[in-house]
């Protein structure tokens, strides 16, 4: 209302402003979870390919 929108103008642009806030921020939690589980994967995935390869050598 400060920059000369009547009430409901200002309201509307007020919940789009908190919406495109609320959007980014759940976009930016989906990003650092899916990398939270995928170095979760390469921790438990390298240490196994380790192992494979040194029993592989061992056997053959």
């Amino acid at each position: 209302m400060q920059t000369g929108m009547d009430r409901v103008t200002a309201e509307i642009a007020a919940n789009s402003m908190i919406y495109k806030q609320l959007i980014q921020q759940s976009m930016l939690s989906a990003y650092i979870s899916t990398y939270k589980t995928y170095a979760l994967l390469v921790l438990i995935v390298i240490p196994l390919l380790i192992l494979l390869s040194r029993g592989k050598t061992e056997n053959g």
